[in-house]
């Protein structure tokens, strides 16, 4: 009795232990980071930078959106980016966990605009060159307030550095809509019921981690050297759950999630970039749990490996 008992709850606090460590890593912002750089979130993120930047930045009709995508690369490198998403991570991460207060996230952008406006000047000017130079009645209107004019004007009616000059200034509007610096330090009602949700998922985690110690604990010291053969099994049946689980399980929660904020009107024309979050989000569950599971299934044939070498010798009788 006591036996089916107790393996019955160490196949369950094995499995939600490994379960709620996988959860547990999410809270990790070096590791987020670090497995961020392994999917290569930089250049997924430069791909849809149309979906995540204000409608109303770079105001410039010169710039097509290649040329866009030329300036953020220019002014936002890997390091600048993983940079700042590491620093975010860990204000709101240490703000959900109750490490901290509140979040504190200020990054200043400032290097990063200048960047972008050296860039742009640079792009712009490229594209002035290439333009045809003005006939006798195209000089009428012509003007770089704005934009880049249909032609270029001849070299004789105006000099080269006044043309960089108005360029310069021209890419310098163009970024100015971007902030100065990005500061996230107030809270809402939604991010604080999200850190109470979170508090107490951790205590909940930490509760079974404590308790899977202590039943495992407590079956070593009762059965002894009997304990590794029905630990053995334990073990590697919870690890084929886990393989399983980590087939499909993941993949259906991802789904779930996707087409739930999806459906939210504030969030659907964020969908692509939604469903590639998601995805690698899933992705480092997956490699999470996969991971645990071969240690699961490790442990198991080690366990089976000491029952048989600490299995009881047969007495001989006397001849």
């Amino acid at each position: 009795m006591f036996k089916g008992f107790a393996h019955f709850w160490l196949i369950v606090l094995l499995l939600l232990s490994t379960i709620g460590f996988t959860l547990y890593r999410l809270q990790d912002p070096n590791f987020l980071t670090s497995e961020a750089r392994q999917v290569n979130l930089y250049s997924r993120a430069l791909n849809q930078y149309d979906a995540l930047l204000p409608t109303d930045s770079f105001k410039t009709g010169s710039l097509t959106k290649d040329d866009v995508k030329t300036v953020l690369t220019a002014a936002i490198d890997g390091s600048t980016f993983y940079d700042m998403l590491g620093q975010y991570l860990t204000s709101e991460l240490h703000y959900l966990t109750g490490q901290s207060i509140e979040p504190n996230f200020n990054y200043d952008l400032t290097a990063i605009k200048g960047r972008a406006s050296d860039k742009t000047a640079e792009v712009l000017n490229a594209k002035y060159d290439a333009l045809p130079v003005c006939g006798a009645n195209q000089t009428h209107d012509w003007s770089l307030a704005t934009q880049l004019p249909s032609c270029k004007l001849a070299d004789t009616n105006i000099a080269q550095t006044d043309i960089s000059r108005s360029i310069s200034a021209l890419a310098t509007k163009a970024v100015e809509p971007l902030p100065d610096k990005i500061s996230l330090t107030t809270t809402s009602p939604a991010s604080e019921r999200n850190r109470q949700i979170i508090s107490i998922a951790v205590k909940v985690v930490k509760g079974i981690w404590l308790a899977t110690g202590i039943l495992l604990l407590l079956y070593l010291i009762f059965r002894r050297r009997k304990a590794f053969l029905p630990l053995g099994i334990i073990f590697l049946f919870v690890g084929v759950i886990q393989v399983g689980l980590s087939l499909f399980v993941w993949d259906w929660l991802g789904r779930n999630v996707t087409d739930l904020l999806v459906k939210n009107p504030h969030y659907a024309a964020y969908s692509t970039t939604i469903n590639n979050t998601v995805s690698i989000i899933v992705q480092v569950l997956k490699t999470i749990f996969g991971t645990l599971s071969i240690v699961t299934l490790g442990v198991g044939v080690g366990c089976l490996a000491l029952a048989i070498f600490w299995r009881p010798k047969p007495i001989l009788g006397k001849l």
